[in-house]
């Protein structure tokens, strides 16, 4: 079990859950009791438009949603955040049949 699936409600701390955690504050001068979405790979790779992006172009994101002008639409940057937030937490294939409920505190940063 991945740890970070329908067994937790829709309110829970990234603290509750050692995959985020751990894949998260490992090698980071932050203490583990920190909030994940402080984390430089946070910051830069889950919270920065440009970096998601070119992860979603780079990947072929099929689901991404684009608006008139080609531009990637807020549903289509959360989408990909998602996606990169499992990929940094090692958590592999979601999709039908596998959802899984994010901590509230990535919710609200994404």
């Amino acid at each position: 079990s991945s740890g970070i699936n329908a067994e937790y409600g829709e309110e829970y701390c990234c603290q509750d859950v050692s995959i985020v955690r751990d894949e998260l504050l490992r090698d980071t001068d932050l203490d583990s009791e920190s909030c994940v979405t402080m984390t430089q790979v946070f910051l830069a790779g889950i919270s920065n438009r440009d970096v998601l992006e070119m992860c979603a172009f780079g990947n072929n994101y099929m689901k991404v949603h684009l608006d008139a002008e080609g531009k990637m639409t807020n549903q289509g940057v959360r989408y990909v955040a998602y996606r990169n937030f499992l990929h940094i937490c090692r958590i592999q294939n979601p999709g039908k049949g596998r959802r899984y409920v994010l901590p509230s505190c990535v919710v609200l940063r994404i």
